[in-house]
C-alpha cells in the first residue's frame, strides 16, 4: 500500500508539472499567432499555425537536420536567421548544445527563448528506412471533441429558418508517427446546421480525411485524401498559414512544404485526391490531382440552356438555411498540375503549371469592376519562382500568368509578379523590400499571395519593412506599403491608391516584463458612404489604431496582461469617429497542479462599426478565437483546464458580452441582424472540450 501511495503521488506530480509546462506553451503559441495574424485578415487560417507549433512542441525539430523549409514553417525565425543557422552548420558542423545559438549572428536572447520549446539539438538520424510495422504502431494517437453554443436565441431558430440546432460540434482523430506518417479525420457541424436527417444523413455537415507520408522510400511527400499545396510565393496556390502585413515585418517571403496533410475545419482551402513529390538529387517533381464538390450560387441566364451558370463561389462553409443548402456542393471542381524545382546550396528555382476545370460556367455579376475578371469553366495557370542567397542579400520572387481556354477574358493574359529582397546590414538592422504587380486580368483559384486586397488582382505596390535591435532590451519594427489599383473595385468606382504604415516598439526590461506600443495607419480611397448625389465619387478614408500592451509575470504561476487601444476613422471631410478598448488578463498556472485558469475583463466604447477594434482571445487548444468590438459595453470570459490524467485534458470556457445602450436606457435594439439577430442586450457562449492522448 505504501509503494502504491507513493507511486500515485509521483504520477500526480508529473501530471501537474506537464500540464503547467503545456499551458505556458499554449500561451506562447497564442502570442505568436497574434503577432502574425493581421487584425482584419478574415481568411487567414490560424488553426494551421497552432497545429504546427503544437506538433513541434510535442516532437521538437532537430536543428542539426532541419531544412530551410522546416525552419520556415516554424514561423519563429526570419530568413536572415535561418540562413545564419544553416551557414553555421556548414562552417562549424553540428550544434553541440542548444545554447550555442547565442554565438550565431542575428540570434538574440528573446528569439532563442521563444524558439526553445519547439526545437532540440541531437545527432542527425536517418528517418528514411523506418520499418513499416513501427511506422504503423509506434506513433501517437489523439482524439479531440468540442461542443460550443450561444445561449441566447437567434432569430433563425425562432422563425425556423435555421434547419439545425444551435450547438457547434467538432471532432478530430489523428495518428502521427513523428513527421513521417499521419492519418486521421476531422468532422464539424456549425451552429444552425442540421446533424443527421434529410439534409446531413451522415451526421456532421463537413468531413475531412487524410493519409500522409513524408521522407519514406521514393517519396519525399505522399498525400491521399485531403491535402494542401504551397508553391513559390503563393501566386498560383497556397493553403498554409501565410502572413501578409503584420507585426512580423520581415516575414513576407513564403516557404513551406510543397505538400502537407490538411487537418483544419475550414471548408474551402484544401484539395482532395492525391499528391506526391519525388526527389532525385537536387530536383523535386510534384504531381497532384484533386476532385471535389464546392459550394456555389447558380443562376439561370438562358432559359434555353438546361445548365445554370455559377454566379459566385461560396467559401463560408455555412449550411444553415434552405438557401444555403441549395448552394452546397453544386459544382464539381477538378484541379491538377505539376511543380518541378531545383534546389542547390543557396539557389532555388521552380516551375509550376495547373489547370482548373469546373462542371459549370462561371459568370461574374454584371458590374463594371468585374469587366476583366475570369469567366468560363477552364482556367490555366503557370509560374516561375526563385530564391537566391548572395552574401547578406536574400532575393525571392515569382512570375505567374493565367488564361482561360475560350478567351472570354478580353483575349488578354493575366500577369502577376512578386519580387523581393531581404537584407541584413548587421545583427542589429535588417530590412526587406517587396514589389508586386498583379494586372486586372490575373486570376488563380487557390492563390494566397502577399497583397493589400483579398485577391492578387488589379494591384501594384511597393513594401518596405525594417527591424532594428539597438540592444537586448529594445526592438523597433516598422513597415510602409504604397499601393495603386488601376481599375475599379467593389465600392470603389474609379482607379484608386493608398498607403499604410505600422510601427511597433518593444521594450523588455527583464524576463518578467514586456511592454510594446504599436501605431497603425491606413489611408485609402473609396466611394463616399451614403452618397446622395447621382454619381459616386472617391474620398480619402483614414483609419488608425494606437495600442499599448504590457505583460508581467509576478511568479512562474501568475501572469498578467493589460492592453489599452484607441481607434479613429474619418471619411472625407466628415467628423472623425473614435473607439476605445481596454482589457485585463490574468493567467494562473500553479506548479504541481493539474488545473490552470485564465480570465479577461474587457471594456469597449466605439462610435461606429468603422472604429471597431479587433482582439485575440485565449480559448481551448485549437479553438483559437478572434473578436471585434463596436458600440458600448463590456465582456468577460473564464477559461479552465483540468488534466485528471496525463492522457486526458478537459477544457471549459464561459464568455459573455453585455451591451449598454447609452442613448436610450429603456430599450436596447438587439444584436446583429437577419437570422442572426438576438433580441437581447447580451450574448453568452459556452465551450467544452476534451482531448485524449495515447
Amino acid at each position: 500500500m505504501k509503494w502504491c501511495f507513493c507511486g500515485c503521488l509521483m504520477m500526480l506530480f508529473s501530471v501537474g508539472l506537464y500540464a503547467q509546462q503545456e499551458d505556458q506553451i499554449n500561451n506562447l503559441i497564442q502570442q505568436i499567432v497574434e503577432s502574425y495574424a493581421d487584425d482584419e485578415d478574415d481568411d487567414i487560417d490560424v488553426e494551421l499555425l497552432t497545429q504546427n507549433l503544437t506538433f513541434y512542441y510535442q516532437s521538437p525539430l532537430n536543428l542539426n537536420k532541419a531544412t530551410f523549409t522546416e525552419l520556415s514553417e516554424l514561423q519563429l525565425l526570419n530568413p536572415p536567421q535561418i540562413d545564419a543557422l544553416l551557414n553555421h552548420r556548414k562552417r562549424a558542423g553540428d550544434l553541440l548544445n542548444i545554447y550555442e545559438l547565442q554565438s550565431i549572428k542575428y540570434f538574440d536572447l528573446a528569439t532563442i527563448e521563444r524558439l526553445l520549446p519547439f526545437v532540440e539539438v541531437k545527432g542527425a538520424i536517418d528517418d528514411v528506412n523506418i520499418p513499416i510495422g513501427k511506422l504503423l504502431s509506434k506513433g501517437k494517437h489523439f482524439i479531440l471533441a468540442r461542443y460550443a453554443q450561444t445561449l441566447e436565441d437567434r432569430a433563425g431558430y425562432l422563425n425556423e429558418k435555421f434547419l439545425g440546432s444551435p450547438q457547434k460540434l467538432y471532432a478530430r482523430y489523428q495518428y502521427q508517427y513523428g513527421k513521417n506518417f499521419s492519418y486521421g479525420f476531422t468532422a464539424e457541424k456549425d451552429a444552425g446546421e442540421p446533424f443527421g436527417g434529410e439534409y446531413n444523413p451522415y451526421g456532421f455537415d463537413f468531413y475531412s480525411f487524410h493519409v500522409y507520408l513524408k521522407d519514406y522510400g521514393p517519396f519525399k511527400y505522399l498525400a491521399l485524401g485531403d491535402y494542401r499545396l504551397d508553391f513559390g510565393q503563393g501566386l498560383i496556390v497556397s493553403s498554409s498559414f501565410n502572413s501578409d502585413k503584420s507585426d512580423e515585418v520581415l516575414s513576407v517571403m513564403q516557404n513551406a512544404y510543397t505538400v502537407k496533410q490538411y487537418t483544419s475545419a475550414i471548408e474551402a482551402l484544401f484539395n482532395r485526391g492525391i499528391a506526391a513529390t519525388v526527389q532525385v538529387g537536387n530536383f523535386e517533381l510534384t504531381a497532384f490531382g484533386s476532385y471535389k464538390p464546392i459550394d456555389a450560387r447558380l443562376i439561370d441566364l438562358d432559359d434555353i440552356d438546361d445548365f445554370p451558370d455559377i454566379g459566385t463561389f461560396q467559401i463560408a462553409g455555412l449550411h444553415q438555411t434552405e438557401s444555403n443548402f441549395r448552394s452546397k456542393n453544386t459544382v464539381k471542381e477538378t484541379f491538377a498540375g505539376t511543380h518541378l524545382s531545383y534546389d542547390h546550396k543557396n539557389f532555388e528555382i521552380g516551375l509550376t503549371g495547373t489547370i482548373n476545370k469546373f462542371s459549370a460556367f462561371l459568370t461574374k455579376r454584371n458590374q463594371v469592376y468585374n469587366n476583366f475578371r475570369f469567366r468560363g469553366d477552364l482556367l490555366l495557370n503557370s509560374s516561375l519562382n526563385y530564391r537566391v542567397l548572395f552574401n547578406n542579400f536574400h532575393f525571392f520572387g515569382e512570375w505567374a500568368i493565367s488564361t482561360d481556354a475560350d478567351n472570354s477574358n478580353k483575349n488578354e493574359l493575366g500577369i502577376a509578379t512578386l519580387n523581393g529582397v531581404l537584407v541584413s546590414i548587421d545583427p542589429k538592422i535588417s530590412f526587406t523590400l517587396v514589389h508586386r504587380h498583379y494586372n486586372k486580368f490575373y486570376e488563380a483559384r487557390y492563390e494566397r499571395a502577399f497583397s493589400e486586397s483579398t485577391i492578387a488582382n488589379n494591384e501594384s505596390s511597393l513594401y518596405l519593412g525594417t527591424s532594428v535591435k539597438p540592444n537586448t532590451r529594445w526592438k523597433i519594427d516598422a513597415y510602409a506599403d504604397f499601393y495603386r489599383h488601376r481599375w475599379l473595385r467593389f465600392l470603389i468606382d474609379a482607379p484608386s491608391q493608398g498607403f499604410d504604415y505600422r510601427t511597433l516598439v518593444t521594450y523588455k526590461p527583464s524576463r518578467k516584463v514586456t511592454l510594446f506600443v504599436r501605431y497603425k495607419n491606413e489611408n485609402k480611397q473609396r466611394n463616399l458612404g451614403e452618397n446622395e448625389t447621382r454619381t459616386d465619387y472617391l474620398v480619402q478614408e483614414q483609419k488608425s489604431t494606437l495600442r499599448a500592451d504590457v505583460t508581467y509575470k509576478l511568479s512562474k504561476a501568475l501572469r498578467f496582461k493589460t492592453r489599452i487601444e484607441r481607434s479613429t476613422y474619418q471619411e472625407g471631410n466628415r467628423p472623425k469617429e473614435e473607439g476605445f478598448l481596454a482589457f485585463q488578463d490574468v493567467n494562473v498556472q500553479p506548479i504541481e497542479s493539474r488545473y490552470s485558469f485564465n480570465a479577461r475583463f474587457t471594456l469597449f466604447d466605439t462610435d461606429s462599426y468603422d472604429t471597431r477594434i479587433y482582439v485575440y482571445e485565449n480559448t481551448p487548444l485549437y479553438a483559437y478565437g478572434r473578436n471585434f468590438f463596436y458600440q458600448t459595453g463590456y465582456r468577460y470570459y473564464f477559461n479552465v483546464k483540468w488534466e485528471p490524467l496525463r492522457m486526458l485534458d478537459l477544457w471549459a470556457k464561459v464568455e459573455q458580452t453585455k451591451f449598454l445602450n447609452v442613448d436610450n436606457l429603456t430599450q436596447f435594439e438587439g444584436i446583429s441582424s437577419g437570422n442572426n439577430f438576438i433580441d437581447d442586450d447580451q450574448i453568452t457562449n459556452i465551450t467544452l472540450q476534451a482531448r485524449l492522448k495515447f
